[in-house]
């Protein structure tokens, strides 16, 4: 058994518009700690899986989905500062520096000239891929799962290691209301094998998804 090359996060993989669906700019809450399944506090970076919170802001959505808070929104792309410098954020000191992920406790204060924007792809209408936490024994045993919605899982973020690490939750699967619906393997490359770790699937957010366009027939 050997893993397969680990990727972070969620990643698209298509949809209906091509390329990636362009991203909604979301400030981040001003001193907001990033506390993903209510560990300790991670970086929030391109792959994290986001919920909106209440009075605007947003933060790492949690494992499960009991409670609306929890419900993922979408999923961090990148960051910027309100579409005007990107690939910037501020330190809990409030100094803007270049950075390819957002600290915990970002400090602007009142000042929303400075305050720093997540951009994020809204999950529904999407398939994503993403790396399994857990191996199982061969390509049939994870094809076996296809349809079974599962639950993402983090890392509780520990001494410099700050990534939440978002990976799909297998032993979640068939659990009704999680939040992922198994669509089908990854047909990538860097599946190379089926009995190790990082086995990449292709999920779909766990909502009816309704055509927006109502198609009337023959009168």
């Amino acid at each position: 058994m050997a893993d397969n090359a680990k990727r972070y996060g969620f990643r698209w993989a298509t949809s209906n518009s091509h390329p990636c669906p362009k991203p909604v700019a979301i400030p981040v809450a001003n001193l907001q700690a990033f506390t993903p399944d209510a560990a300790t506090a991670a970086k929030l970076q391109p792959g994290d899986p986001v919920k909106i919170l209440n009075g605007g802001g947003l933060d790492h959505a949690d494992e499960g989905g009991t409670v609306p808070t929890s419900n993922v929104y979408g999923i961090m792309v990148a960051l910027g500062h309100d579409g005007k410098v990107f690939n910037n954020s501020f330190s809990s000191n409030g100094v803007l520096h270049p950075s390819s992920f957002i600290p915990s406790g970002v400090n602007y204060g009142t000042n929303l000239e400075n305050q720093t924007i997540a951009l994020v792809v809204p999950a529904t209408g999407v398939f994503w891929e993403i790396d399994s936490d857990a191996t199982l024994a061969d390509l049939a045993a994870w094809q076996a799962l296809v349809g079974l919605n599962a639950d993402h899982s983090y890392d509780a973020p520990a001494g410099s290691d700050l990534d939440a690490n978002p990976r799909l939750a297998t032993a979640t699967a068939g659990t009704a209301s999680a939040q992922w619906r198994i669509e089908r393997v990854s047909p990538t490359s860097l599946n190379q094998d089926f009995s190790g770790a990082n086995v990449k699937l292709i999920v779909s957010i766990n909502e009816t998804q309704e055509s927006p366009y109502t198609v009337v027939g023959p009168v």
